[in-house]
């Protein structure tokens, strides 16, 4: 059956994760691109129970005012498998015979049950006789289960893809927006709740991906437990101050007292509480730069964009840059899509999705 699409509406982007569902949906008018409606749902951990999560997503939709039927899905994080590979091709083969060849050397599944993909990467200069590729794969039963969900609560999926590809589409759109040069080589920090996608972008196209389940949350129950204080008491402290990791400065920002504490000395504790699920999160940003550097030589890769709910935790930057070098550049979403979407965060990855029709591109 064909599906009738209004035709001044784009695909309604779901990025979905393990505890949230992000909906948005854009419009064009006169020429003008704007959102046309934007939402977000908590999951918790309902979103492990299938019928729950059918149920759930029902209620979510019947508020939402979309559209058309037809979707974009961004799948959580632990379906997906992303694998960077090198090889050789041989006499007469093509990339697709060599990455189906490939796969199964490093697939934690058989290639029958699986559905590939993948993206080119760089050659290494130093084997340059090497092609190399992002292998991107998931168990066919969990991309059906998800297929059939949606399908139950009314919408027809027409693409699924990992979240960093919609995360990618959605940054290089952004930068025209706002007319920003795109630099050849940096870093994309996408920091959510529960995880970070770390991105390596080089000549505009992806070179690795990382995700690892490293968030705000991490930080925020440390805090939480080591100063027996709720979030609402502390966070500003993240959200607010942006001088150098662990100091106040002299211009007032130190005044005041948060609980039992004056800010200044609630800095410092902050400071050493957190002090090591950062450098945490530093070792693992140390390893993709390793292997960056293995692929692509004579790059230097010291610069980034901090987004998401980290983009929201100021202290972030300078951590990261007196660790490993690189200097962030904060985007606290763009201004398009924080003032469409009023007050929800975390929306660049259902903008991805509602983008990847190229008729919104744009």
């Amino acid at each position: 059956m064909r599906i009738k699409e209004p035709a001044s509406y784009s695909p309604i982007g779901i990025d979905l994760t393990s505890d949230s569902v992000h909906l948005l949906q854009l419009r064009r008018h006169k020429g003008d691109l704007s959102i046309a409606a934007a939402a977000h749902l908590e999951l918790n951990s309902q979103g492990q129970d299938e019928q729950v999560l059918i149920d759930r997503l029902t209620e979510f939709l019947a508020k939402v005012k979309v559209k058309g039927r037809r979707a974009m899905v961004a799948l959580p994080a632990h379906f997906i498998t992303t694998i960077p590979i090198r090889f050789t091709l041989k006499e007469g083969e093509v990339m697709d015979q060599a990455i189906l060849r490939e796969a199964g050397n490093y697939l934690p599944f058989p290639l029958d049950e699986g559905v590939i993909d993948y993206l080119d990467l760089p050659s290494s200069g130093q084997q340059p006789a090497q092609s190399s590729a992002l292998l991107i794969a998931a168990r066919r039963e969990d991309v059906l289960r998800y297929l059939e969900v949606f399908k139950r609560v009314g919408l027809v999926v027409t693409a699924i893809e990992p979240r960093y590809c919609s995360l990618f589409r959605a940054i290089r759109w952004i930068q025209e927006w706002a007319h920003e040069e795109r630099v050849k080589e940096q870093f994309a920090f996408y920091v959510c709740e529960s995880n970070t996608i770390m991105m390596v972008l080089v000549d505009g196209n992806i070179l690795m991906v990382r995700e690892v389940p490293w968030g705000v949350r991490t930080i925020r129950m440390k805090v939480e437990k080591a100063l027996d204080l709720p979030w609402k008491k502390v966070e500003r402290i993240f959200y607010q101050y942006e001088s150098e990791f662990g100091q106040m400065d002299n211009q007032g920002n130190g005044q005041g007292k948060i609980g039992y504490l004056e800010v200044r000395e609630l800095f410092q504790v902050i400071h050493e509480v957190i002090n090591p699920p950062l450098e945490e999160l530093c070792q693992e940003i140390q390893r993709v730069i390793s292997y960056s550097a293995s692929v692509v030589q004579q790059r230097v890769i010291n610069q980034g964009l901090l987004l998401g709910e980290g983009a929201k935790v100021k202290l972030l930057v300078n951590f990261i840059h007196q660790r490993i070098g690189v200097r962030l550049k904060i985007w606290d979403e763009s201004a398009r899509i924080k003032a469409l979407t009023e007050r929800q965060p975390l929306f660049e990855v259902a903008l991805g999705l509602a983008l990847r029709d190229r008729r919104w591109q744009a």
